[in-house]
């Protein structure tokens, strides 16, 4: 996360801040440069798995201009809700 993310022809986003560590097995940042072609704002949040490898990232973009508060509370609240579980076990009730 602290080199950015890097999708050519789509995005081209940089740490604006520092990352924080909002929960034991999440990062969290707000990035700044292009995304589709335009100036862009985002948060960012890294979530690693608390049951074994792996994890998710949970973006939230959009235009300089439009990028709000709630944009980035919502993938807050995106990220906070994730929860791994072994391929192998079955959804309560079943």
């Amino acid at each position: 996360m602290q080199k950015g993310l890097i999708d050519e022809g789509m995005c081209r986003l940089f740490l604006s801040g520092t990352l924080e560590k909002p929960d034991k097995n999440m990062l969290a940042g707000d990035f700044e440069g292009e995304f589709q072609g335009k100036k862009a704002k985002a948060r960012v949040i890294g979530v690693c798995s608390t049951i074994g490898g792996g994890g998710v990232y949970v973006v939230g973009v959009d235009t300089h201009e439009q990028f709000s508060r709630e944009l980035a509370e919502g993938t807050n609240a995106v990220a906070r809700a994730i929860r791994f579980k072994l391929g192998n076990e079955q959804p309560p009730g079943k």
